[in-house]
């Protein structure tokens, strides 16, 4: 089994990427999915983040709303850090024995694939075999941004808590740069397929 990490800073096409592994054949592990689990109300991680944050992050039937948690913690650093740190030791914990079942089923060119923004960040390269940086031109990202509804403001917070595209790029076995159409993105993510399931 191969272990491929997608990363990219916000609007960049790690969601789009990671479809197109799919469709060529890939299995996925959703990293989103995986933290919604962590913060529903009976998850691993609901309590730890109420206690840290307090109820102001709650809504109506007491289950933590994303998106005040995230207006607090893209609005302070310190906070931001706080959250990490309760989050990413869970994630990878569920990422790592979800990749371990996977690995009792699956042959040695099987690839399975996890989306996370935050993979050189949070210094987790070390649990894939490869990490593929998608990469795309600050503006191109605003704009793709933009059309899903987040405001400039929102944006540019999310922009600031993770590293530059320069230094990723150092540390990525792939770079893609994701600055033309689906298309093009998919020729280019099925070339380093291609080039993964060759070893």
């Amino acid at each position: 089994m191969i272990k491929v990490g997608i990363t990219g800073g916000i609007g960049s096409g790690k969601s789009e990427a990671k479809e197109i592994f799919k469709k060529y054949g890939a299995f996925v592990v959703d990293a989103d999915e995986i933290v919604r689990n962590l913060l529903e109300k009976n998850g691993e991680g609901y309590k730890q983040v109420l206690n840290e944050f307090g109820n102001e992050i709650l809504d109506n039937g007491l289950e933590i709303d994303k998106n005040k948690l995230s207006s607090i913690v893209f609005s302070d650093a310190l906070k931001r850090r706080k959250l990490e740190e309760i989050l990413h030791p869970l994630v990878i914990k569920k990422r790592e024995e979800i990749f371990a079942k996977l690995q009792k089923k699956l042959s040695e060119k099987d690839i399975v694939v996890a989306e996370a923004a935050l993979i050189f960040e949070a210094n987790t390269k070390k649990y894939f075999d490869y990490v593929i940086l998608i990469k795309a031109p600050k503006d191109l990202r605003i704009k793709r941004l933009l059309s899903k509804g987040f405001s400039l403001s929102e944006i540019e917070k999310r922009m600031k808590a993770q590293w530059e595209d320069e230094k990723k790029e150092k540390l990525a076995d792939f770079v893609i740069e994701n600055n033309s159409s689906l298309e093009e993105l998919e020729k280019k993510v099925a070339n380093v397929i291609e080039k993964i399931r060759k070893g």
